[in-house]
């Protein structure tokens, strides 16, 4: 246990936004032009109104046995609890928040009293409930803020860091952002906080002078050097590998060693892509290149009159910057199990191979990418599947879908009004196999877009629970 001196009250905590109307609505990016993917959140908090309680019916208490290593938090009179992927109850609802890490730490965050520490799968406290904040586990420590400051504990609770920092990163790649007093000026906030980054023993390894930083993603960081808005890439050592750029984003996920960057000369918005040694791969020469890495391919685009605003059109490059696929496409999406989904009038939609050749030809109103071998297509106003051939496997016959399938099952509407670029209005949720039956029949006004463990949260009204993959309640939906 610890023996922090406990004086300052919480002040925030670290909560995910609660499931609502299918998440894809909230989260989707709509096939019409690219976007950069945002980071995935790693946290899952407390989303549940107060009052849920534990009511699965007798298939689901008599179900075989099931993987029960994901836990699933839970609201009883308005404290929280976990239960685990059958929906009994694991941790007791007796916490006014959790906080659920998934960087495969025992330990998770809890607040008692008003203040955080960490409990095991007990929900024992391993950790006394002392702080201000405590964010989870990752590379073997977290960041903790206490008495106003942060510093970083170990999973004994030993403060390896000790409280001094105005604010803190988790650590990735072997180092953390942190954050320093400046004296700044009257005004400009920017200049409240120097930045830079410690190793795991402390140190700064850069020292801070930044005005703005990011997490390490393969070896690099984006930093501000000043209050100026320009970004740079550097390494470890804090040396500058590239910049300054108008923004820039992390080293790609999809194409690890490569990165997409803007410049702006006052006048024109160009971007291109460099690679881990700042050079460019693909020179940032166009006045608009609209960028999504994916499995080897990179969807780019230009005008169609060369150093003209209008009409961009659309093609894809190789990780040499070579043009693999010829401009033609007024739109172009990532690919995704080896076919992308392209529209050359953005009216309708086709898919196309590697090669360039169409899978199947521009047809389709609207489309998602493949998912679990299937694409969500839509078709006289309503959705269906087809398959990596594309064939029909699923007839149009639904009024929305949540991206697509997902080990085997998909959500989608019946009977609801899908607004362009918008949610979708009304209408009951459902989940359906590969076959096309109802494995859970449309009775959600909200799902979610993941399944953990064979389990996912489903809404009915201002009420949320869980179900399993055979669209049984572990969990019913209670207030």
């Amino acid at each position: 246990m610890t023996n922090w001196h406990l004086q300052d009250t919480l002040t925030k905590s670290r909560m995910r936004p609660q499931a609502t109307e299918s998440l894809d609505q909230a989260d989707r990016r709509h096939p019409r032009g690219l976007a950069v993917a945002g980071p995935m959140v790693l946290l899952i908090l407390l989303g549940l109104p107060a009052g849920c309680r534990r009511n699965a019916g007798p298939a689901a208490r008599n179900a075989a046995p099931v993987p029960t290593l994901k836990l699933y938090p839970i609201v009883v009179g308005g404290n929280g609890g976990l239960i685990n992927a059958r929906g009994e109850i694991v941790v007791e609802p007796r916490f006014e928040a959790i906080s659920f890490n998934r960087s495969g730490s025992a330990l998770i965050p809890a607040k008692h009293q008003g203040h955080w520490g960490y409990i095991d799968r007990t929900g024992a406290f391993v950790i006394d409930p002392v702080f201000d904040i405590a964010w989870g586990f990752a590379e073997g420590l977290a960041s903790v803020r206490i008495n106003g400051k942060w510093g970083y504990i170990d999973e004994t609770g030993s403060a390896v860091i000790p409280p001094q920092f105005e604010n803190a990163f988790e650590f990735q790649d072997g180092r953390a952002a942190v954050a320093i007093a400046s004296p700044g000026r009257a005004g400009h906030s920017t200049w409240e906080k120097l930045w830079g980054y410690i190793d795991k023993t402390g140190a700064f390894v850069v020292e801070p002078t930044l005005h703005g930083a990011r997490n390490f993603s393969d070896g690099l960081a984006v930093v501000r050097r000043t209050h100026e808005w320009e970004f740079h890439y550097i390494d470890k050592k804090g040396r500058t590998v590239a910049g300054p750029f108008f923004e820039c984003w992390s080293m790609s996920s999809e194409m690890p060693g490569m990165a997409h960057v803007q410049t702006y000369d006052g006048h024109h918005l160009r971007e291109g892509i460099i690679g881990r040694d700042g050079r460019y791969v693909i020179e940032a020469e166009h006045p608009f290149l609209a960028v999504a890495f994916s499995e080897g391919l990179i969807a780019v685009g230009r005008y169609a009159v060369p150093h003209r605003d209008g009409l961009t059109i659309k093609g894809y490059m190789n990780r040499n910057g070579e043009l693999a696929i010829p401009y033609r496409y007024w739109s172009a999406l990532p690919f995704s199990e080896g076919r992308a989904a392209v529209s050359e009038d953005d009216e309708t939609w086709g898919f196309i191979d590697k090669a360039g050749n169409y899978i199947t030809p521009p047809q389709y109103e609207d489309v998602w990418s493949f998912r679990d071998g299937l694409a969500a297509v839509k078709l006289g106003g309503r959705w269906g599947f087809i398959d990596r051939d594309g064939a029909m496997v699923i007839e149009p016959s639904f009024q929305a879908v949540s991206r697509g399938f997902q080990d085997g099952l998909a959500a989608v509407n019946v009977g609801g009004d899908e607004r362009p670029h918008g949610p979708v209005e009304g209408g009951k949720w459902g989940y359906i196999n590969k076959s096309g039956a109802w494995v859970a029949p449309p009775q959600f006004t909200g799902v979610s877009l993941v399944w953990e463990d064979g389990v996912t949260l489903v809404r009915v009204g201002d009420k949320r629970g869980y179900i399993n993959r055979q669209g049984e309640y572990i969990w019913e939906p209670s207030e």
